[in-house]
């Protein structure tokens, strides 16, 4: 497997051991050794080259754990802030349901975000190398508990 991340152009720096262990196939079978690795990639298309080289057999699964952004942070300024809009927009036309009009703002609690990775959940089969390119985006989601005066 380090073979073939080195021809696919992934430093060794970049590879870490992250678990080595043992287990049985089946009782009284054939003795086996396990190896988990954590992977830093810098390029998304670093996949595709790893997937293309690395001989499956032996292989259970890959999955990708985080993905980041260089702007992250200024994304994640731009959701909360679509959030609380949202949240007094929806707010606005309940109380105007009721014939009253929307106040100030009273209370604002942020709800913990989650990180919706459609695809770091699950495990990567080769056979699935293909799907990758139908991924590549970060999706983050916010909620906002907003308390509004209401006016009559």
């Amino acid at each position: 497997l380090r073979e073939a991340l080195a021809n696919a152009d992934i430093p060794q720096n970049a590879i870490r051991t992250q678990e080595i262990g043992d287990y049985w196939r089946q009782q009284g079978q054939d003795f086996l050794v396990s190896k988990k690795f954590d992977i830093t990639l810098t390029d998304f298309n670093q996949i595709n080259g790893i997937v293309k080289r690395i001989d499956t057999k032996g292989i259970n699964s890959m999955r990708i754990g985080e993905l980041e952004n260089k702007d992250m942070f200024a994304y994640h300024q731009m959701g909360k802030i679509e959030a609380l809009k949202a949240a007094q927009r929806k707010a606005t036309y309940l109380v105007e349901a009721l014939g009253k009009k929307l106040g100030d703002v009273i209370r604002i609690v942020e709800e913990r975000n989650s990180n919706i990775f459609p695809f770091a959940q699950s495990n990567v089969l080769s056979s699935d190398a293909a799907s990758f390119d139908n991924f590549r985006t970060i999706k983050k989601s916010y909620s906002m508990q907003v308390r509004f005066e209401i006016i009559d």
